[in-house]
């Protein structure tokens, strides 16, 4: 958490004063930045895996992944705007769209697959168990906006038990396929 809040710091710091100086577009910094982020999250999903796998977390993950931060963009990109029609439609479909293919993050930092890859297996580890999936991300919204409540400092902690929550729910899917 504290990698990916430094990272986010740097890039204010650093679209400040290329924006004083007028040497990169302001637009620019975010896009790279967001590619960065993603690949980070791959990181941070990664090592969430390696924990439940029972190997050591390592922050090496994190510059590891940053290669996966194009695929995590477009691919939450996808998801994200899957859910925003389904919710301008009826709500339901949107609840319904974040649920199937909430575990698309971690497909992503499972293996090295494609977005439409990563989503073909979220959506097909997550077929039959709309209501368990949709219960996990229930509580995780609960624990993490807790944290949030908390001036922000609590997500130091809840953020990381939800990532180990869903990669633990991740592997006992994958066991039942």
């Amino acid at each position: 958490m504290l990698v990916l809040v430094a990272s986010w710091i740097v890039l204010e710091l650093a679209a400040y004063a290329t924006q004083k100086l007028g040497i990169v577009p302001w637009v620019g910094l975010h896009i790279a930045f967001l590619v960065v982020f993603s690949g980070l999250l791959v990181g941070m999903h990664r090592m969430a895996l390696d924990a439940i796998d029972g190997a050591p977390p390592s922050l090496r993950r994190l510059p590891e992944s940053i290669g996966r931060g194009p695929t995590m963009l477009v691919a939450a990109t996808i998801h994200g705007l899957g859910i925003a029609a389904g919710l301008a439609l009826f709500v339901v479909p949107g609840i319904y769209i974040s649920s199937r293919y909430s575990l698309l993050p971690l497909g992503v930092a499972d293996k090295r697959e494609s977005v439409s890859g990563a989503i073909r297996k979220a959506g097909a580890l997550t077929r039959g168990r709309w209501w368990p999936v949709f219960n996990i991300q229930l509580v995780l919204l609960a624990l993490n906006a807790c944290g949030a409540a908390l001036l922000g400092v609590g997500l130091l902690i809840s953020f990381p038990i939800s990532l180990l929550a869903m990669a633990s729910f991740y592997r006992s899917l994958q066991h039942r396929l």
